[in-house]
């Protein structure tokens, strides 16, 4: 007797359970694929930011949605207006006829470089030269803001505090994280309960933007770059080359 062929049974017979979790499937593969398109346009914009902010050409603020202010600095006066602060750490002479502004990144290997040789300028040049540390957190976007405001929390308690973090954190630039930036603001002698209060609340998020924001519209594009009352000057400079530029401005005056 031959076998009669099987006939679909129609979806509307199904019993209730096997309906549901078909519709169960084909809902989670709906949802599946929607969470693949957003993924990716959320990657690809995220890349496309993150690009950009490398470049120099969008802030931090960018990268959580905040508007970036513009500027275009056209005059040595401007230049030295957007440059040279009076609430940043600094070492030397606060009221020094040289100032060198510099922007600079705790992830930044030539700032490392470039921070041992500012040491040295400054204890030559005790009465002439001003030098002032700006962020420009642009190589990593997580640790490179983090140091910023981890050294910003540090200058609150003093410029010396500041500049113990300052020479800690780029000896250890290589593993810049929560508990590191910790241990180095104790062996910096700081009170590492105020430290972490200030660091937690990131209070100081603001003045790093502004910093880069600075630096940006100074046309710096990478790190470090140093303005010499006004003028810039680009890239790690050895000792003898800045000797030189501030012997000839000292002539100049």
């Amino acid at each position: 007797m031959p076998l009669e062929s099987a006939q679909p049974i129609p979806a509307q017979t199904l019993p209730p359970l096997r309906r549901q979790r078909r519709w169960l499937r084909v809902s989670g593969l709906l949802l599946l694929a929607l969470l693949l398109v957003v993924g990716f346009a959320v990657a690809f914009r995220t890349t496309e930011l993150v690009w950009k902010y490398h470049q120099g050409q969008i802030s931090l603020a960018d990268l959580d949605g905040t508007a970036p202010t513009t500027s275009v600095i056209t005059t040595m006066a401007e230049r030295r207006a957007r440059a040279e602060t009076t609430d940043d750490p600094f070492l030397g002479n606060p009221d020094a006829p040289i100032v060198i502004v510099e922007f600079a990144d705790f992830n930044c290997p030539y700032c490392q470089k470039s921070a041992a040789v500012m040491r040295q300028v400054a204890a030559k040049f005790p009465r002439d030269v001003k030098i002032i540390f700006r962020d420009f957190p642009v190589l990593d976007t997580i640790t490179s803001p983090l140091a910023a405001m981890a050294g910003e929390c540090a200058a609150e308690q003093g410029q010396g505090m500041f500049w113990s973090f300052h020479d800690l954190l780029y000896a250890n630039q290589s593993n810049i994280s929560n508990e590191k930036l910790t241990t180095l603001a104790a062996a910096a002698g700081l009170n590492t309960g105020l430290w972490q209060s200030c660091l937690a609340s990131q209070r100081y998020q603001a003045e790093v933007r502004d910093d880069l924001q600075a630096g940006i519209d100074l046309g710096v594009t990478g790190t470090p770059t140093f303005f010499v009352n006004g003028e810039v000057v680009t890239g790690h400079q050895p000792f003898e080359s800045w000797v030189k530029a501030i012997t000839a401005l000292r002539a100049r005056d």
